[in-house]
C-alpha cells in the first residue's frame, strides 16, 4: 500500500474515533438525563435502560480508543511507506 492509502485509512479511523466519542457522550448524557428525570422512582425497566445506556457509552469509548490506535498504526505505516517511496524515487533518479 502507498503512504497516501495509509493516510486515508488513518483519517477515516480518526473520523470514526470522533464519531464513537460523540456517541459515548450522547449516551452518557441520555443516561444522566433519564436518571435525573426518574430520580428515586425508577422501576426495574427504567434502571435497566439507564444501565444499558451506561454500558453502551463504555463500549463506545472502547471502540473510540481502538479506532485511535488504528489511526496511529496507519500513520506509522504511512511514514514507513513514505520512506520506501522516497528511497525508490532516489534510486530511479540515480540511474
Amino acid at each position: 500500500m502507498s503512504s497516501q492509502q495509509f493516510e486515508t485509512i488513518a483519517r477515516r479511523a480518526e473520523a470514526s474515533a470522533a464519531g464513537m466519542t460523540a456517541l459515548a457522550q450522547r449516551l452518557r448524557s441520555l443516561g444522566s438525563q433519564a436518571l435525573s428525570a426518574i430520580g428515586g422512582t425508577a422501576t426495574g425497566e427504567d434502571k435497566a435502560m439507564i444501565e444499558l445506556a451506561k454500558n453502551a457509552a463504555a463500549r463506545s469509548r472502547l471502540a473510540a480508543e481502538a479506532y485511535t490506535q488504528a489511526a496511529q498504526a496507519a500513520r506509522r505505516a504511512a511514514a514507513e511507506a513514505a520512506q520506501r517511496e522516497a528511497a525508490e524515487k532516489s534510486k530511479r533518479k540515480s540511474r
